[in-house]
């Protein structure tokens, strides 16, 4: 799931320009995902003069120019932190469902104090605006909770109330003016009339009543539900839905075991004063139940309450906050053990119980994307997030589904009817009418966490006009929950549940909740517990994936000492070397990260079966596996250092071990090692490989993996990266929305996963020359970053950097060294100061140094990217990097006609291209030939040019599409070039077939398409078709 510190410039086109300097056109490999599978910030040792002078550099040009800062700030204004109108301040997010939020222009005519108690008796959590805008931007960032919007009459017009009902969150507006004429009466009837979600009350008491109503209603609605299909055998293929569902399986166990203090029940008190501070009526439910909360045996009572408790223990499991249910553990593990006490009492009780079948309902309203859903997936498992209240009267039910009135039509009303065998093991549910708050009435059947069904059917009502779910509650929730945990106990990686579900939080991608899972298991954990180093190991993959790359060293340098401390050798130590190993790839260091995963081997090796005679056929086809896992690691640090055919050899090794242990055709590994080789082969220029590669790995996927798997949205992505490159766009953009509509339909909208997606649909568009496209795509991502990650993490950098390419390709030179100064300050807070993504920060501002003129600046940046290039790839001879910055050079120098220099380092170039791609043709040669054939035209040495210009065409036919604009430019080029030696048909020729490529691919009216036909003309006046002057544009 590491998708995001990833290469800092995409693979694209660049912009047409005689020099071809391949800007942000670099070869930087993807990130290796810190995973189980694979998985300090060590000083740079001293760095060169030459970078010293790189950065000084980049500091001259944020401290002599402010207004690249204020151009900055103008693009992205200061978030406004606004209001919370609560009586406590402190509490910043809202730990409850809903939010309700006050809109007025008069602010100065309200009693504040007085409004903040009328809407706190409403709902807790409040938010009041005076400003329309800022109003907008809050509904607009709001994921987690629904919002309820009362708007002051002053406020109330056809454009705000059109712009609020769009948004998503939003379940209610309501519109309130206690002075009304006839002129405001016509507008709310229409208001009403044209938005669904619309109310208008004249009376607050009145509007509070049906607010109050509708608030209780929804909050009931809260609960949501995961589906597990049993075709995903390890946690690393997990879906989102798989791994929360496996995630409530195992929550009460774990909270049961580690999270039960007296300390606790006392901390989770506090919290509830905090959060209600000011509200009288919820203190005084806190203050009785903390008199009553010893009697284990009224959790049920206080829950089915309805008061804070209620509230906030589900918000928490609904949004699987691992802090707050950490929190609120004492009472929900006194919740469920009542359940199960409840539950037992029954079946004993019960002499029929084997065969007691119980049919129960439960009435709701959810939307129809999640009926489509559950049709999708008829037969499936699907589980619970959270406690589920049923009732055994159907009537009540179907009541209840149709209470709310329907403020969107998406949503539609639901009766599930369950089956519930009386006798299940894994299954806890109870009839609580003799200890409900609620009394009997309601005649309530609640179900514990982590219940699972099996979806039997989903037909539509047409008497009852409403949908009706058929369900099955069965025991196999748990039965595909031990297979996991076994798999991991057999592999040596996990040896509690509580290390088990820390490693489950990380390959749900919820990083920043392991963490603080991590952190607080290791509260409460004793010193010489054996699961510590389980539970560094996991901390420090959760703080890797976030960028921290610095505390993920000391994590798993913890991790480390305690492994060493008890065997040198264990296989444990392996991993946390693997897991180091990645992380010196994330900073660079090759030579580092390379030493870690030959140790791993070296202890692996130790530990072969072969040369161990431990009986345990599942431990050593494991310790095997993870061999394999190294070899895997090392083929990954030669693909970063260039080293292409060392890194087959790896991957290939890798492969041979596991085909002769798995002994299956398809496997999730095999698809891997596709992806690794078209990956590479992608590298290397050998486009049809990549291609074929990349197939190969999702064809498998999707005969092995459910269809919206992320791991089938990987394969696309990598397809649409190959197409992206040629320049076939429209097929580019095909794969990446099959990858986006994936990640989305699995991982979610704000999944990190999506924000990769949106860089490269983004980066499409900024080759095909739509610049404003791709700011809104490269905008997307980076609110993404913002709302996952720190501001500091690498990947903010990626987006500030994307973006501003962009305004480079603009031509706005002075917001792109804006934003390219600010990727500086950003990647250094994590990065090592020669990191060779700082390289390409530097070799981004040096490119707009050289188009502003400013050869010296350039000059010495280019010579930074080089050190640093050299330094961090001092193994390996070779590397397309290289290739790239010594081009730059030679560009350089040609500017400054010092066309020996230029000379040398453009055949410097072409030396380094024959190590790197052999001698297949890459467009990386194809461009160095070119920008010779430039430095020739330059000197007048027409035949040097010609022959230049030639081979670059040779290249560029073979390798890219029919229409790429380079193979234009150099046809124009070598045109231009024949003319020059008044060769006026050879230079027609290549004019006419420049043209022709244009023309695909520009408009009209663009500058190169006007170029070439005034050439064209020219070219036929020379040739006798025409009379008239010679002056030929270049």
């Amino acid at each position: 799931m590491g998708y995001i510190l990833s290469k800092l410039a995409t693979n694209t086109r660049v912009v047409p320009i005689a020099d071809e300097t391949g800007l942000n056109k670099n070869n930087c490999s993807s990130r290796r995902n810190i995973s189980e599978s694979t998985l300090s910030r060590t000083q740079t040792a001293g760095f060169s003069e030459e970078v010293n002078k790189a950065h000084r550099i980049i500091v001259q040009i944020a401290e002599s120019n402010e207004s690249q800062s204020a151009l900055f700030e103008e693009s992205y204004p200061p978030h406004t932190i606004l209001e919370n109108a609560s009586s406590n301040p402190e509490i910043e997010k809202n730990p409850e469902d809903i939010t309700l939020v006050w809109l007025s222009e008069n602010r100065h005519e309200t009693n504040l104090s007085n409004l903040r108690i009328s809407l706190r008796e409403i709902n807790n959590y409040i938010k009041i605006f005076d400003d329309e805008s800022e109003c907008l931007s809050y509904l607009t960032n709001i994921d987690k909770e629904q919002i309820f919007i009362i708007i002051d009459g002053s406020a109330i017009n056809h454009r705000i109330v059109s712009r609020i009902n769009d948004i998503f969150s939003v379940d209610s507006i309501f519109l309130f003016n206690r002075k009304t004429n006839t002129e405001t009466a016509a507008l709310y009837a229409d208001l009403k009339h044209d938005f669904n979600k619309v109310t208008y009350f004249a009376d607050f008491e009145k509007m509070s009543v049906v607010i109050k109503e509708d608030i209780k209603q929804l909050v009931k609605q809260s609960v949501g539900f995961s589906l597990f299909d049993e075709r995903e055998k390890s946690t690393m293929d997990l879906t989102r839905d798989a791994a929360t569902f496996l995630w409530f399986q195992m929550l009460f166990k774990v909270l049961k075991n580690q999270f039960q203090s007296d300390r606790l029940r006392r901390e989770m008190i506090v919290t509830c004063r905090r959060v209600y501070a000011g509200n009288c009526n919820e203190l005084a439910n806190i203050d009785g139940y903390h008199r009553d909360e010893k009697k284990t045996l009224n959790a049920i009572h206080w829950y089915t309450k309805e008061c804070f408790l209620y509230r906030l223990v589900n918000k928490a499991l609904r949004t699987e906050d691992i802090d707050s249910l950490c929190t609120f553990s004492p009472f929900i593990v006194d919740l469920c053990s009542q359940l199960t006490a409840e539950h037992e009492r029954r079946v004993q009780s019960d002499t029929s119980a084997s065969n007691s079948i119980m049919i129960l309902y439960r009435g709701q309203q959810i939307s129809q994307t999640e009926i489509d859903k559950m049709r999708q997936n008829k037969g499936k498992l699907i589980s619970t997030n959270g406690f589920f209240s049923t009732t055994t009267a159907e009537m009540i039910a179907t009541t209840f589904a149709k209470q709310r009135r329907n403020v969107s039509s998406d949503i539609v009303a639901v009766i599930f009817e369950i089956r519930a065998q009386s006798n299940l093991n894994a299954v806890i549910f109870a009839d609580i009418r003799h200890v409900s708050a609620m009394g009997p009435g309601e005649e309530e059947v609640l179900f514990s966490i982590g219940a699972v069904f099996r979806i039997d059917d989903v037909v539509y009502d047409n008497n009852r006009s409403l949908w009706t779910i058929l369900m099955t509650a069965t025991d196999e929730g748990y039965e595909n929950v031990l297979p996991f945990i076994e798999a991991t106990a057999q592999n040596r990686e996990e040896t509690s549940d509580n290390v088990f579900f820390g490693r489950l939080l990380n390959d749900m991608g919820r990083y920043q909740q392991a963490e603080t899972y991590c952190k607080k298991l290791l509260q409460t954990m004793p010193k010489n517990h054996p699961d510590r180093a389980g539970v560094y190991h996991n901390l420090g993959r959760a703080q890797g994936n976030k960028g921290e790359l610095n505390e993920a060293t000391d994590s798993f340098t913890q991790a480390l000492e305690i492994r060493r401390s008890l065997d040198m050798n264990h296989p444990d130590v392996a991993r946390t070397l693997n897991s180091l190993g990645i992380i010196h790839g994330e900073k660079g260091e090759y030579g580092k990260a390379m030493r870690m995963f030959e140790k791993a081997l070296e202890i692996q090796s130790k530990n072969n079966p072969h040369n161990n005679k431990e009986d345990n056929m599942i431990s050593k086809k494991n310790l095997l596996l993870n061999m394999a896992m190294s070899h895997s690691n090392i083929g990954w640090a030669h693909s970063l250092c260039g080293t292409y055919d060392k890194a087959y050899s790896a991957h290939d090794e890798a492969l041979k071990i596991r085909k002769d242990l798995l002994k299956v055709e398809d496997h999730p590994l095999f698809a891997d090692y596709h992806s690794a080789m078209g990956g590479i082969a992608h590298a290397k220029g050998l486009y049809d490989n990549a291609r074929a590669e990349h197939t190969k790995a999702l064809l498998m996927r999707q005969r092995i993996l459910p269809p919206a798997h992320p791991s089938i949205a990987n394969s696309y992505q990598s397809l649409g990266e190959i197409e992206h490159e040629n320049g076939k766009y429209e097929k580019a953009l095909d794969y990446y929305e099959e990858a986006r509509h994936i990640r989305t339909q699995t991982l979610g909208v704000q999944h990190l996963s999506m924000a990769a997606i949106y860089k490269s649909i983004g980066s499409v568009h900024l080759d095909s020359g739509a610049y404003d496209k791709a700011l809104v795509f490269y905008e997307r991502a980076l609110s993404i970053c913002q709302k996952n990650l720190s501001s500091s993490h690498p990947a903010i950098g990626d987006c500030y950097h994307l973006i501003g390419t962009v305004y480079e390709r603009q031509g706005d030179y002075g917001k792109a060294l804006a934003h390219y100064v600010n990727v500086h300050q950003i990647i250094l807070t994590h990065l090592p100061v020669e990191h060779p993504i700082v390289a390409k920060i530097f070799s981004s501002i040096a490119n707009v140094q050289l188009r502003q003129q400013q050869y010296k600046e350039a000059l010495i940046l280019y010579g930074s990217v080089l050190k640093i290039q050299e330094k961090r790839l001092t193994e390996v001879k070779h590397h397309p990097d290289i290739v790239l910055t010594l081009n730059n050079f030679g560009v350089l120098y040609r500017y400054q006609k010092d066309y020996i220099k230029a000379k040398e380092y453009f055949e410097r170039a072409l030396r380094m291209c024959e190590g790197c791609f052999s001698n297949n043709p890459h467009p990386a040669r194809a461009r160095t030939l070119h920008n010779m054939g430039e430095m020739y035209l330059d000197q007048k040495n027409f035949d040097d040019a010609i022959r230049n210009f030639e081979m670059a065409i040779v290249i560029r036919v073979e390798t890219l599409p029919d229409d790429d604009l380079s193979t234009a430019d150099s046809y124009y080029k070598l045109g231009y070039s024949w003319f020059a030696k008044n060769d006026y048909a050879q230079a027609l020729n290549y004019f006419t077939r420049s043209r022709g490529i244009y023309q695909m691919k520009h408009r009209p009216d663009h500058v190169d398409i006007k170029r070439v036909h005034r050439s064209i003309a020219i070219a036929q006046t020379s040739l006798g078709m025409r009379r008239g002057s010679i002056s030929l544009a270049t």
